[in-house]
């Protein structure tokens, strides 16, 4: 059976520039939020449960992490978590 998910070099490498952002935001900041977050295509933004605001996850280059946190925070982000990515797969 030939392997159907086969990951580029290229974009293995391309994964270490960057870092998966996660933050939380009220339905009143999410727009400022949102535009606060470079990403690779668009932001990914999911209500929470029980109408609680919503998340919002966005692959960051890394060198940008410094600026874009208090950027995040600034528009009234919260809860904001940073993971290293495995993998990019297009």
């Amino acid at each position: 059976m030939p392997n159907l998910l086969r990951v580029r070099p290229e974009r293995n490498a391309a994964v270490h520039g960057f870092k998966l952002s996660e933050v939380n935001a009220s339905a009143a900041c999410l727009d400022a939020v949102v535009s606060a977050l470079p990403s690779m295509r668009q932001a990914t933004v999911a209500p929470l449960f029980g109408n609680g605001g919503y998340a919002v996850k966005a692959a960051v280059p890394r060198e940008l992490l410094p600026q874009v946190i208090p950027a995040v925070k600034a528009a009234g982000g919260t809860d904001v978590v940073v993971s290293t990515l495995s993998q990019i797969v297009p």
